[in-house]
Formats: C-alpha cells, structure tokens, sequence
C-alpha cells in the first residue's frame, strides 16, 4: 500500500480522485494491497466548472467570526484597507483592517485588499497606489490589490468630489 496515492496534475483541470472504473462510478480504495497491474482511472473537473465563493469586509460589517465565514463555504476575502474620502480627499485606514486580515488569514482564507478611490486625476491614483504598499507594510497577499473606483451615493443620489469632477472617459481610465 503506498504511503501516499499519486495526485496527477493537468493544465485547465483539478484533479478530483482515482477510480478502479472506466465509467468513474467506482472510488479507487487505496487501504488495499495494490497486487499486479492496475488500471486506474483519473478524474477531473474543469477550472471553469469551480465555483469558490468570496466576500468583501470593511469597518460596515463589524466584527466578523472568520471561523463562521470559512465554515460558510467562503473562500476567499477581499479586505478594504483604506478609501480616500469624497468630501476632503484625505487618504484614511479602514478602522477593521488590522483585526479583519489577522481574522482572515487566521482562518485560512485567501485574502486581498482594495481601496476606495475617489481619485479626480493620475496624481492622486499614483498617491493612493502609493498609500496601499506603504500600508500593507510588505505584507504578502494571496489575491490582487484592487482599485474600488466608484462614484459615492446617498439617499438623494451622488455626490462628492468625484462626482463634482465630472471626468471625461479618458480621465476615468487615466486614473
């Protein structure tokens, strides 16, 4: 009996597990003496075909039991580390980051961070990019930095300086 079965590896594939049968109908049971040649059938399942399950966090959630979440079927996390306001355009920490990553990454989730742009031009999206290494403190992270680049509402509709700036498209996309 092997000390452990070999997991095949296939590009655009997740291997799933061994069978005895052609037709994958039969479960490989590998507590059993491996006498002579085998045939054994490999199954596998399509990248595509996975499903992973994600949230985002921020201050607005409170505190999160990120064992719960985990033992949710949650996957993965996207943390806010910080927003840039729409009224003043201050850079600011969310007030959970810190506990929300140790929590996180405690339980084993795969965690990435976002900012919540308000960036009118390219110089302050290059101060916000900036402002997110400075604040990760070369943390690694299993998942990209994201830009969160939406115009801010309330119940009237939107507002702030983003909005107030009235960006052409190619504006938009230079930031």
């Amino acid at each position: 009996v092997p000390d452990q079965q070999p997991v095949p590896s296939r590009e655009g594939y997740r291997f799933t597990a061994w069978y005895a049968d052609e037709r994958l109908r039969e479960v490989y049971d590998w507590s059993q003496p491996l006498v002579g040649d085998r045939i054994l059938y490999a199954k596998w399942e399509k990248n595509a075909d996975i499903t992973l399950y994600g949230i985002d966090a921020a201050r607005y959630q409170g505190e999160v039991d990120w064992e719960a979440v985990k033992a949710g079927g949650v996957s993965f996390v996207f943390l806010r580390l910080g927003y840039r306001g729409y009224t003043s355009g201050g850079l600011n920490k969310d007030d959970n980051f810190e506990v929300n990553y140790e929590g996180a990454t405690a339980a084993g989730l795969d965690v990435g961070v976002y900012i919540f742009s308000q960036a009118v031009n390219e110089a302050e999206a290059i101060e916000e990019a900036r402002y997110v290494l400075s604040e990760l403190q070369g943390r690694n992270l299993d998942l990209p930095v994201v830009l969160d680049y939406e115009l801010a509402t309330d119940a009237s509709g939107y507002l702030g300086r983003l909005y107030e700036a009235d960006l052409s498209g190619e504006q938009y996309a230079a930031v």
